[in-house]
């Protein structure tokens, strides 16, 4: 005689976000934030998702996204949705469980990248996102104005429905415009970061510290990875492998690591034109080393200015501001 079958209860998991590659970064940040909204509900820590069983139930959407996507904003996307998950646990009535749902987009990110060829991972995590042209008012004003039948619509009659539904049904299902006004400002925050800016920017710590990312960082610092083969203005900027067969010879002063060594000898030669300064006062003429050291003060700001602007955004560089 068989045993009786064991009752399944029917399951609450919900399942991979449907992505085909072609959505804005809202709409991505927006489906992977539901995923994760549903599947993460208790707090873990990020070795909990490394070691115990709780990492396992990431792996179906690590699975479908290391073999049929290849969206380009994906890493980003994942890493904006942890600082995103770490400014709501500020706030959050549950404890840990946002700080688990950020470790999360941590885990998959790395587990993401992970699955990827050297050259990928250099793409998914140094090219910047780009801006996000939004309209005007005038323009949104003029496309909500009226309909397709020249009828405004603020002008009413026996046909025109109690709820406007222009924008999708009541609950903002019909398009991508509940998504883009959910995760607006976190798409501006986002803008001409690349992947691994918006990770500093966000404290990602875990993932800054795994081997992938961390062969990155090293080959950026040494100049062995390069965004700029010339020092021309119509150089573009791309990250890829230094070749230096190709590569001019001027452009290794972008090296972070030179760049370093040449601020070191900035600033010991700022402290000695103003100690020199100090020293030697003469209230009846600019001396040689005050006019020195006014290059210098003016040299500092406009490179401040320049680190500003290659930062392409003010979060990233106050982050580094010290």
């Amino acid at each position: 005689m068989s045993l009786p079958s064991v009752p399944r209860w029917p399951s609450d998991e919900t399942g991979v976000p449907k992505i085909d590659g072609n959505e804005c970064f809202g709409d991505l940040v927006d489906k992977l934030s539901q995923y994760f909204e549903h599947t993460i509900r208790l707090p873990h820590t990020f070795e909990d998702l490394r070691r115990s069983p709780q990492g396992r139930a990431l792996q179906p959407l690590i699975q479908y996204l290391s073999t049929q996507i290849h969206h380009p904003a994906l890493v980003s996307a994942l890493l904006a949705l942890k600082g995103h998950f770490s400014a709501l646990e500020e706030a959050s009535d549950e404890p840990g469980v946002n700080e688990a749902r950020g470790y999360a987009c941590e885990f998959v990110a790395w587990q993401f990248l992970g699955n990827l060829t050297d050259k990928d991972i250099i793409d998914f995590l140094l090219v910047e996102l780009p801006s996000v042209a939004t309209p005007s008012s005038q323009d949104e004003e003029d496309a909500h104005s009226t309909l397709g039948n020249g009828r405004s619509v603020n002008q009413s009659d026996e046909q025109t429905p109690l709820l406007n539904t222009s924008n999708g049904d009541y609950f903002g299902h019909g398009n991508g415009m509940a998504a883009d006004a959910r995760f607006r400002s976190l798409t501006s925050q986002c803008e001409n970061l690349s992947a691994l800016e918006i990770a500093s920017v966000s404290g990602a710590k875990k993932f800054l510290s795994q081997r992938p990312v961390q062969k990155v960082i090293n080959g950026v610092w040494r100049g062995d990875i390069v965004f700029w083969e010339t020092l021309s203005v119509n150089s573009i900027k791309k990250p890829k492998k230094y070749n230096r067969r190709q590569a001019d010879p001027f452009s290794r002063l972008r090296v972070p690591l030179y760049l370093k060594v040449f601020e070191t000898l900035f600033f010991a030669v700022f402290l000695a034109l103003y100690y020199a300064v100090l020293v030697h006062r003469d209230f009846t003429r600019v001396t040689i080393s005050e006019i020195l050291l006014y290059v210098w003060i003016a040299s500092f700001a406009y490179d401040e200015f320049a680190d500003w602007v290659d930062a392409g955004q003010t979060s990233f560089y106050a982050s580094d501001f010290w």
